[in-house]
């Protein structure tokens, strides 16, 4: 929302020019009235980021002021500070704006639980929401949302939290990997802060969906599945010729003694 003297403001073309491709993804208007400019203590000139109240919790600031001084109305500075400051501190995983957020380089934090912004049921949702925020408040490097479980079941299942039949479940999305946190029976706060640093520490592993590694691979052709594929197939010390089959195809199934045979001539 832009403040400005009037709809001749010099300033306001900047501001337009800045907001022209955002329009889809944001709400954006500007005003001249002096009531409005009261209501929010704002002065000519400043452009404020404002995200939905329902968001708002008592770690973060209600909105974000941006002003136009003399060397900073270039429309890409008012376009990246509203980038810079689009997300409340602990938002929802939902619609649209999930985009936005996988856009982002910065690692997303997912808590998902049975979130409900009806009547009833939102006092429950601003509570559990407002216990992550205040983790979040200390992790400026990410992002954090709550999503609901229901809605969002096939993406509980790409972190591997698909049965976990907990009432609480966390993940990181990560340039396109998944990390998901070990399951906890109640709320502990620690048990999350601990997963953050160990993620932000390298040390927690990214979810891949995996058939179990074979216990026994006596023969020169060893099956790889995606748990040990990086160990074996980029293994720096051997060549390795590898078969991409599918179990239900003919053709593999041709091919399946002539590798074996393959397998035994290289076995050395």
């Amino acid at each position: 929302l832009g403040f400005f003297d009037s709809d001749e403001d010099p300033r306001l073309r900047s501001f337009q020019d800045a907001v022209q491709d955002m329009r889809e993804d944001y709400y954006v208007g500007y005003t001249t009235d002096k009531d409005v400019f009261k209501k929010y203590n704002a002065n000519s000139g400043q452009i404020l980021v404002l995200n939905s109240e329902r968001f708002y919790t008592k770690f973060e600031k209600k909105w974000h002021v941006y002003e136009m001084k003399e060397g900073e109305m270039h429309p890409f500075l008012i376009t990246q500070f509203i980038l810079d400051h689009q997300f409340p501190l602990v938002g929802a995983y939902d619609g649209k704006v999930n985009n936005r957020y996988v856009k982002e380089k910065k690692p997303l934090c997912i808590v998902f639980y049975t979130v409900d912004w009806s009547m009833d049921y939102r006092k429950n949702t601003q509570l559990w929401r407002n216990k992550i925020a205040q983790i979040a408040k200390d992790y400026k490097n990410m992002r954090f949302v709550v999503a609901n479980d229901e809605n969002n079941s096939d993406l509980m299942k790409d972190f591997g939290l698909g049965d976990s039949g907990e009432d609480m479940n966390i993940g990181i999305l990560s340039e396109g990997k998944k990390y998901p946190m070990e399951l906890m029976e109640d709320y502990d706060a620690d048990h999350i802060t601990e997963f953050l640093d160990d993620f932000q520490a390298g040390k927690i592993p990214a979810f891949i969906k995996s058939q179990p590694v074979p216990k026994k691979q006596s023969g020169p052709v060893k099956v790889v599945v995606g748990k040990n594929f990086n160990q074996v197939v980029k293994d720096p010390t051997k060549d390795v010729l590898i078969e991409m089959y599918a179990p239900w195809c003919g053709h593999c199934k041709k091919l399946s003694p002539i590798w074996d045979d393959l397998g035994e001539t290289f076995a050395d």
